[in-house]
């Protein structure tokens, strides 16, 4: 096992323990944190008529290829340092709470519960991105998952999941 596949497995096993993680703090988004935010890229494609959404065949379709394409290569410009210094649960909340400041109650019980599905997961070397797919899966979040690794200010991406869904 090379390191990258290392890091990768440590990220993934820290990334799933996290979620359950109910009693650290709520995390805040600091006005150092939502100046480096970023809003995730969407996936975004025309589904196809006449088929399901549990059809593989929408894996396959040049509309859904380019479309993830044209996110990895959005990824390639998440170069901000201090966006890759920022704790991602910072960065999370951040995205839920859409400004500056600490969680509301609501937003910070629903933290607490698990009833948020994070997109941005990791540390300050390696991010994995799971960016929901409009058309496939969609009642069992079809979801793609991008890895970025920065490196001498450049972010290079590799696409590790298309089309992953859980029942779970």
């Amino acid at each position: 096992m090379n390191i990258t596949s290392l890091r990768l497995c440590t990220l993934l096993i820290l990334a799933s323990t996290t979620a359950f993680a109910q009693k650290k703090p709520l995390p805040v988004c600091s006005q150092t944190t939502f100046a480096s935010f970023k809003p995730l890229p969407k996936l975004e494609y025309q589904c196809p008529e006449g088929l399901a959404d549990y059809d593989d065949q929408i894996l396959k379709l040049p509309t859904q290829i380019a479309a993830i394409n044209g996110v990895a290569k959005s990824l390639q410009s998440f170069t901000n340092a201090k966006w890759w210094q920022a704790n991602v649960d910072d960065l999370n909340s951040c995205e839920i709470h859409g400004s500056a400041g600490a969680l509301t109650d609501e937003e910070g019980e629903k933290w607490r519960q698990g009833g948020y599905q994070f997109s941005l997961l990791g540390n300050h070397d390696l991010r994995l991105m799971l960016l929901s797919d409009p058309c496939y899966q969609t009642g069992f979040g079809g979801a793609n998952a991008f890895l970025l690794y920065r490196q001498s200010g450049r972010v290079f991406v590799t696409q590790l999941l298309n089309g992953y869904y859980s029942r779970r």
